[in-house]
């Protein structure tokens, strides 16, 4: 049970994180242009 409580922040921290870094490699592929030229 305690070992639960520790993982499951984690865990929800990792998959945030995930989501994020998908969002901008997912943006980055759709527009590069934007990027080289802001």
């Amino acid at each position: 049970m305690f070992s639960k409580s520790l993982i499951m922040p984690f865990g929800f921290a990792m998959l945030a994180i995930a989501g994020l870094l998908l969002q901008i490699v997912a943006h980055a592929l759709h527009s590069p242009v934007t990027l080289l030229q802001p």
